[in-house]
């Protein structure tokens, strides 16, 4: 790596380097990160020898395999990863990881082929036992939904937090089945953390294993990977992690097939016209044709960066953004903004201000301020109902929507006052909002 990596980055020198146009106030972290400059600049130097992998003898193609395969050794020391890990490269986000899981697990098979074999949930014997929390992204719950699978949702307790005492209930209802936990390390939504390792313990006292989903929680910190048998998520949500690829890290005793979920380049030793023979390497096994060999780069370097912030660094600078913004925004009586202010969190908020519907709000955010935050319902519209306290809508007519503002370490005070004035102007003019040609317009602030 350059010399730009060797040592310690204060905030200020990172947020220079953001590549963001000049007056945009970027609060949207939970989605994606931002692109920062030294990192492209160090692609730029990778792709100047860049050749596909999988093959010996070419110069380029040696040097850009050995760029792969250092990236993933790299990540797995900063995730933690231990010898009892494999890596595995999936995608360009965490939905490609669940899925390269799932199919792990065996439980994954598209519509048409389960109609192709006549198969129904219904039929089967014996099937696995999934338990997820309330807070959990559609990529995990839907899919599990529509897996071969049997799926039950730990629902919230008074405090808006998981409901422990109905997770130990549904293990106890449940011994001696194969059952799997999959929890969020913190909503996407709220940025409420679980407490996975607590999960993790109870679970292992039912002989069943856990996975945890570090999607809205790996630009903030690491999972303590002691605690659980899988660890997944999207490197795109770490800054200078755009385009970066989806991370699965899972025990290697869950690999324990000598085929590979899908056969492709890459993953064959042998081929005649009448068999075939698979590689050992069970990393290189799961990741079937040219992989996302910039994307894994991506995601090392993305990695590398928060580890020059400083984890502990990181920690105390979003504590305080976290104070600041509780303080500020509860200040405004016309917001409501939702989950649990008082327990362990990341830097991520859901909001709504009364009389101003969530698009609009965001939309006004972004054309009057230029305010970058996300309107919806973020992925997880189960947990969402929970939150605005609505009932399923058998016509499907009523959904859950929010405002979503996301920080990062690279943001400070005055970064979540001028959220807060930006707020605290809506409010005061929000009957007066129209939306006109494609355009809001609200009065005095147009």
């Amino acid at each position: 790596m350059q010399k730009f990596w060797s040592h310690a980055l204060d905030f200020e020198t990172i947020k220079e380097n953001i590549i963001l146009k000049e007056g945009v106030k970027y609060f949207d972290f939970a989605a994606s990160g931002l692109a920062y400059r030294p990192i492209e600049a160090e692609i730029e130097r990778v792709l100047a020898t860049y050749a596909n992998v999988h093959s010996a003898g070419g110069e380029s193609a040696e040097i850009t395999s050995d760029y792969y395969e250092n990236a993933r050794a790299k990540i797995k020391e900063l995730l933690g990863c231990e010898e009892r890990y494999y890596l595995i490269s999936c995608g360009f986000g965490a939905t490609a990881a669940i899925k390269k899981l799932w199919e792990i697990l065996g439980i994954y098979l598209p519509p048409a082929t389960r109609d192709r074999l006549g198969l129904r949930r219904e039929s089967i014997k014996e099937l696995p036992l999934f338990i997820i929390s309330p807070f959990e992204h559609h990529s995990v719950e839907i899919s599990l939904r529509q897996g071969l699978c049997e799926v039950v949702r730990v629902p919230l307790d008074g405090s808006g937090l998981m409901d422990f005492a109905r997770l130990g209930e549904i293990l106890s209802a449940n011994k001696g089945r194969e059952i799997y936990g999959v929890l969020t390390a913190a909503s996407n939504a709220t940025g409420l953390k679980i407490d996975y390792k607590r999960a993790y313990l109870m679970l292992k006292a039912h002989g069943g294993r856990l996975f945890v989903d570090a999607s809205a929680l790996i630009a903030h910190e690491n999972v303590d990977l002691g605690f659980c048998d899988g660890m997944f998520f999207g490197a795109h949500k770490l800054l200078g992690g755009v385009g970066a690829s989806g991370i699965l890290a899972v025990r290697k005793e869950l690999l324990r097939g000598e085929e590979p979920t899908f056969a492709g380049g890459g993953t064959i030793k042998y081929a005649d016209a009448l068999t075939q023979r698979f590689i050992i390497d069970k990393e290189r096994l799961e990741e079937a044709g040219t992989p996302g060999i910039i994307a894994l780069v991506r995601a090392y370097l993305a990695l590398k960066l928060r580890k020059s912030a400083g984890l502990e660094a990181i920690k105390s600078r979003e504590e305080a953004i976290c104070r600041r913004f509780i303080s500020e925004i509860s200040k405004i009586h016309e917001i409501k903004i939702y989950g649990n202010l008082t327990a362990p969190r990341v830097p991520i908020f859901a909001f709504n201000m009364k009389g101003l519907g969530a698009d609009a709000l965001a939309g006004v955010l972004g054309q009057k301020f230029e305010i970058q935050t996300r309107a919806g319902c973020d992925c997880a519209a189960p947990y969402g109902f929970d939150l605005l306290g609505l009932q399923p809508d058998i016509e499907m007519s009523r959904k859950p929507a929010w405002v979503r503002a996301s920080f990062l370490f690279i943001h400070d005070e005055s970064d979540v006052d001028f959220l807060a004035e930006a707020l605290r102007q809506i409010a005061q003019i929000r009957d007066k909002i129209t939306f006109v040609a494609g355009k809001y317009r609200c009065g005095s602030v147009n």
